[in-house]
C-alpha cells in the first residue's frame, strides 16, 4: 500500500526527507490509521490513565500522575503509535458515543478522555476522540474530568485546553485561562518515528455552561483545532 501523506497547511507540520522521514512516516500512519474506528467501550490500553501492561502515567510508570494527588498535571511520557491507535479509538467507559451526532455524553462522572491531537489520516489540525473529530464533548458540571493528550503529529507540538473562549480565535488564544485548575495541559512536542508524546491533566467540570476545548499554539484554533465541552445539570 502506497502512503500519501496529507497537503502543507497554514502551520502544519514540517515535512522529513530522506530515509529516515520515509521510516517516520510509515511508522506514524501505522500506528494511528485505525483511530477513524469504533472499539468496545472502555477498551483503553496502556497509557497515562490506562491500567493496562505499558507504563501509565496515571497508573504508575511515568512520574505522579494527576489522578493520584488531586487536580492538575502530570509529568510527560510517550506512547507506542498501536497503542496511540488503540486509545483514541475507545469508547470511553460510562459514556454514550453518537457519530451522527458528532457528540461524546457522560451522563455521570468520573469522566476520562484520550485526546489525539492531529491525527496522520487527518484532518489537519483537529483532535481525535473516541473515534470522532473534533466531537462535542457533554459531561455533568462538578464532575472529575481526566483528559490524556497524545501528540501524533510529527511535525509540530500540541496542547489541549478547556477555556470559554469562543470562535473566530485569535493568534494570542493561548493568553486565555482555563475555565478550572488543571483544565489545561503542558504543550508536547512533535512525535517520533517510535513513539508519541503524552500527558494528562485532571479537573473539575464547571458550572452549566457551553465552552471551548482547544490547542493553544498559534494558529491551530483558527485552523480548526478545536470543539464544544458542555457542561449540564448541577
Amino acid at each position: 500500500m502506497r502512503l500519501v501523506a496529507p497537503p502543507a497547511r497554514g502551520l502544519r507540520r514540517r515535512s522529513a526527507r530522506g530515509p529516515a522521514g520515509a521510516a517516520l512516516a510509515l511508522a506514524l500512519a501505522a500506528g494511528v490509521a485505525a483511530c477513524s474506528s469504533t472499539a468496545p467501550a472502555g477498551a483503553y490500553g496502556p497509557g497515562v490513565m490506562g491500567g493496562g501492561s505499558g507504563p501509565g502515567m496515571m497508573g504508575g510508570g511515568y512520574g505522579q500522575g494527576a489522578g493520584g494527588g488531586g487536580t492538575g498535571e502530570a509529568a510527560a511520557g510517550m506512547v507506542a503509535p498501536a497503542d496511540a491507535a488503540r486509545l483514541c479509538s475507545a469508547a470511553p467507559t460510562g459514556a454514550t458515543v453518537d457519530a451522527a451526532g458528532n457528540t461524546v455524553t457522560f451522563s455521570a462522572g468520573p469522566v476520562r478522555l484520550v485526546v489525539l491531537g492531529a491525527p496522520r489520516d487527518g484532518p489537519d489540525e483537529t483532535f481525535r476522540i473516541a473515534g470522532l473529530v473534533n466531537p462535542s464533548i457533554v459531561v455533568p458540571a462538578g464532575a472529575k474530568v481526566s483528559v490524556e493528550l497524545i501528540n501524533a503529529d510529527a511535525g509540530m507540538e500540541h496542547d489541549f485546553l478547556v477555556t470559554s473562549a469562543t470562535p473566530p480565535f485569535s493568534a494570542m488564544i493561548m493568553m486565555s485561562g482555563p475555565v478550572a485548575a488543571g483544565a489545561a495541559t503542558d504543550t508536547l512536542p512533535a512525535a517520533t518515528g517510535s513513539a508519541m508524546p503524552e500527558t494528562a491533566t485532571t479537573f473539575t467540570a464547571p458550572a452549566p455552561g457551553r465552552y471551548t476545548y482547544l490547542c493553544t499554539v498559534p494558529g491551530h484554533a483558527a485552523e480548526g483545532m478545536y470543539g464544544a465541552f458542555v457542561t449540564v445539570g448541577g
